[in-house]
Formats: C-alpha cells, sequence, structure tokens
C-alpha cells in the first residue's frame, strides 16, 4: 500500500514536472530570440567577476521611448500571427533572384546632367509669388516636350526652401521622390518633421510627371528643414542616355527617375551615402540618426564593422525572411520583451534580401547599378536585389523599423492591408548617433562581444 501510495506521489511529481517544463518552455523560450536572450540574463547573473560582466547586457539601450502612432484598425492576436506567416511565406518565396545579367560598374558620365550647375540657390517661395502667371501655367496641365523644356529651365535654379538653415557639416542627405500626389506626401512631410536632428541636413526632393502644384504646396509647408528641389526631366534624360527609343512603360520611369536621383547625389552632390525615401512611406523620429550612426559605423573612415564589405546596404523596414518569420506579430503586440520588436531599436540582422523601402545606398552600391540598369527590365528595388545576390552580401536589416508605407491608393497600384500599416508605436532612441552600440545577428553565426567597436555580434537564432 505503501509502495503503491509512492509510486503515485512520484508519478504525480513527474507528471507536474513534465507539465512545469512545457509552460516554461513556451512561456519562456517560445521564441528563439527571448531564448537567447534569457540565457545572456542567466550567464550574467552568475558572474561575480566585474571584469567578467557579459557586454551583451551593461551595452542594452536605455533611453528608448516608444511613440504612439495611428494604425489603420485593430486586429486579434491570431490575425497578427496569420499576417507574419502570410508575409513569412511570401518573403521566403522571393528569397534568391536569379542574377540575370553581370557588367562591369561603370562610372560613365551622364551627359547634359539637369542641372548643369549647383551654385545657385533661389529662394522658391519668393520666386512663385513673384512669377505666379507663369507657375500656374507649368505647373498644371502641360505634358511632353513643353513640360521637359520648363522643367530644364527651372532646375538651373537651384529653388530651396528655408534659405535660412544651415546643415550640419558632414551631413548625409535625405532624398525623397515624388510623383503628383498629395497623399500620402502631406502623411510623410508631417513625420518628416518629427525626425530626430531633422535640421542637421537637407531634403532632396526630385518631383516626377507633370501636375506638380500640389506637390509643391505641400513642400512649401515644410519648416523644419532645408528643402532643395529638382525636376525629373525624363525625356531629355532619355536621350541622353540613349534611350529614347525604348518604350516608356512603368519599368522605364520608375526607373530612370531612381538613377536620377541617386546619380545627382552621388556624382554630381559627392555624397558618399544616400537615405532614400518616398512619398508613402512613413518615416520614425529615429530615421536619421540610425542612418547617420551606420553609415559611419560600416562604410566611414572609423567604421568597426568586421567586413563592410559584405554589406550591400542599410535597410530602414523591417522586413527580410528572417525577421518577417520571427517577430511581425511581436512588433504588432508590442511585445517589448522580444529580441526583434519595435523596441529593440538596437538590434540588427543580416539578411539575404534588399528591402529598399527606406533604405542607406552607398555610392559604390549604386555604382554598380549605374552599370547595370540600362539591361535590366526589373523594377529598381529587385534589380539592386539581383546584384546582391550570390556574392554574398547582405542588407543590414532593423529589428525596430524605421519607415512604414503609407495606406494609399496609389499611383502604380493599391498599398493596403500590408501588416505595417497596423503598427501602432514608433521607438525614439535618444543615444546620439556616435555613441550607440548595435547587435548584429551575423549569418555565420559568429557571438563577439567586443567593447573598442561599436558592434556585438549574436547568434543567428
Amino acid at each position: 500500500m505503501i509502495n503503491r501510495r509512492k509510486i503515485i506521489i512520484f508519478g504525480g511529481a513527474v507528471v507536474l514536472f513534465i507539465l512545469m517544463t512545457t509552460f516554461l518552455y513556451y512561456s519562456v523560450f517560445s521564441t528563439p530570440h527571448k531564448y537567447e536572450t534569457y540565457q545572456l540574463e542567466k550567464r550574467n547573473q552568475t558572474k561575480h567577476n566585474s571584469s567578467e560582466k557579459d557586454l551583451f547586457i551593461i551595452n542594452l539601450p536605455k533611453d528608448v521611448n516608444l511613440v504612439p502612432v495611428k494604425p489603420v484598425g485593430q486586429i486579434t492576436f491570431n490575425t497578427m500571427q496569420n499576417m507574419q506567416n502570410s508575409q513569412c511565406s511570401a518573403t521566403r518565396g522571393n528569397l534568391n533572384p536569379p542574377r540575370s545579367f553581370i557588367t562591369k560598374p561603370e562610372n560613365s558620365p551622364w551627359p547634359n546632367f539637369s542641372p548643369s550647375t549647383f551654385s545657385i540657390e533661389t529662394d522658391f517661395i519668393q520666386w512663385k509669388n513673384n512669377n505666379s502667371d507663369y507657375w500656374n501655367r507649368i505647373s498644371r496641365g502641360l505634358d511632353g516636350e513643353a513640360l521637359n523644356s520648363e522643367k530644364l529651365k527651372m532646375n538651373e535654379m537651384g529653388l530651396t526652401l528655408n534659405l535660412h538653415l544651415k546643415p550640419k557639416e558632414g551631413h548625409l542627405p535625405i532624398w525623397l521622390k515624388t510623383f503628383k500626389r498629395r497623399t500620402p506626401l502631406d502623411i510623410v512631410l508631417d513625420a518628416v518633421c518629427r525626425i530626430d536632428d531633422i535640421s542637421h541636413t537637407i531634403l532632396y526632393v526630385t518631383i516626377d510627371g507633370g501636375d506638380f502644384d500640389q506637390v509643391v504646396e505641400e513642400l512649401i509647408k515644410v519648416k523644419c528643414v532645408k528643402v532643395k528641389i529638382y525636376f525629373h526631366p525624363i525625356l531629355s534624360d532619355l536621350r541622353n542616355l540613349g534611350l529614347d527609343k525604348r518604350n516608356l512603360d512603368t519599368g522605364l520611369v520608375l526607373n530612370s527617375h531612381y538613377v536620377y536621383g541617386l546619380y545627382l547625389l552621388t556624382h554630381k552632390l559627392d555624397y558618399p551615402y544616400v537615405i532614400t525615401l518616398e512619398d508613402d512611406l512613413e518615416p520614425t523620429p529615429d530615421f536619421y540618426r540610425f542612418h547617420y550612426s551606420l553609415y559611419h559605423f560600416v562604410f566611414g573612415k572609423q567604421a568597426s564593422y568586421y567586413n563592410s564589405k559584405k554589406i550591400f546596404a542599410i535597410g530602414a523596414f523591417s522586413h527580410g525572411p528572417i525577421v518577417d518569420c520571427i517577430s511581425l506579430a511581436a512588433k504588432l503586440s508590442n511585445d517589448e520583451t522580444h529580441k526583434c520588436g519595435n523596441k529593440a531599436v538596437h538590434q540588427l540582422v543580416e539578411e539575404d534580401y534588399f528591402p529598399g523601402w527606406g533604405s542607406g545606398i552607398p555610392k559604390e552600391s549604386f555604382l554598380e547599378y549605374w552599370g547595370d540598369w540600362k539591361s535590366n527590365r526589373h523594377i529598381y528595388d529587385y534589380g539592386m536585389s539581383m546584384l546582391r545576390s550570390g556574392e554574398n552580401r547582405y542588407t543590414l536589416v532593423p529589428c525596430s523599423p524605421r519607415v512604414r508605407t503609407v495606406a494609399n491608393a496609389g499611383i502604380n497600384g493599391q498599398n493596403s492591408g500590408r501588416w505595417d500599416h497596423y503598427i501602432s508605436q514608433f521607438a525614439q532612441w535618444n543615444e546620439k548617433p556616435l555613441n550607440r552600440i548595435y547587435y548584429v545577428d551575423r549569418r555565420d553565426g559568429v557571438v563577439k562581444a567586443d567593447e573598442k567597436g561599436k558592434f556585438l555580434y549574436n547568434k543567428l537564432t
């Protein structure tokens, strides 16, 4: 009887142990990234020698705020998980685009580039007010060669907003490309003025197409940053590049605008790195500081990244086969404990992918695309992915997004129902850009904590 009781008690204890272990596994270790963070914390607690403190723990960011932003609606956690599964499948399905074209990087000049000079700055508002009849005539209803001719004239004037603002020496440019629509451009520009240190830089705006009066009306409202405006003269550009006989389809229009803006900034204005933005991308407060810090840490003269040649670009949108499959639900549910959630401003992942939205493009990467784009019939972001593919080069992608897309009807198609439209928090990191330390999940699995550098390297879990 006693033995039977002991057996029952022992059996009950075993069952209880199994249940508790299962509970702990799914509550504490349910996400691989949570598990690793838990192990780091546990290891840190067992160390008594201060010289052995775990650098992964003591260098976690401490000055991070979560700023509420408006989602398009409320969704259940099950819907969040379904969105994660769907996005994961879609991303993995486009993981390795074939490199269908190979040419040598081309540094050939762009003949008769517009503008031809950058020594002139004209106060746009004053000029527009003094030439209202002329402006009304060219900004609405004009097209073809007549429109192209007027764009060439205006580009030579160096039309500028907020001339009194002086950007910081060594700033990096933000390039915003626009086309006709007032909304969601108004939402994007409102967010631009909430970017930390935005007055330190220059916002370069390139305008495609005609009927741009509404675009300019929104730009004139911007008071927080110096703005330089250029008009994309597509017809003369294609002639100068020997592409005027090609069918003017959407792909050619988008690609020619892309190379126009990047050539303008990297070749004509000699910037080493361009922060890209679009008229339906809403930046977070940390957008500029994030790019500024990572440019210097990865590509700049004082770079400390373990191998800068492996990095093709710096992503701003949290997107790729790794982050899509492990963390979308955590971002949407505002899980602050998740290693790859919205609050994980320091966490980066080497993604074998190129999420173009809001990305930072080094001059060297654009040079490769500049040498290839004429023979590439794909849209620019896919074309950039093709250059990177097969070369063991990655995009550094943040776990905490620095941009989200804005739901809109779209000029070239509807943009609605995306997971990021339901984000309800943006992260604001108050650490100075060059004082930051980032954690990187390396694809080779190396774990290394280097006190002298700006990166701690984690396992890819």
